[in-house]
């Protein structure tokens, strides 16, 4: 998993290459965090508790 921000995480590229926080359109995390990161950065979210 890599780190978004704090509270929000993504899958990894499978090459393996990072890249920037506009590489990642989809993330998963708590939903207080998901909500305040996706207004910057949309994408499809998936939010826990």
């Amino acid at each position: 998993m890599v780190m978004l921000a704090p509270g929000v995480y993504a899958e990894p590229p499978p090459d393996g290459v990072l890249g920037t926080l506009d590489d990642y359109s989809a993330y998963l995390g708590n939903c207080t965090a998901i909500k305040r990161y996706s207004e910057l950065h949309p994408g499809g979210s998936t939010c826990w508790g």
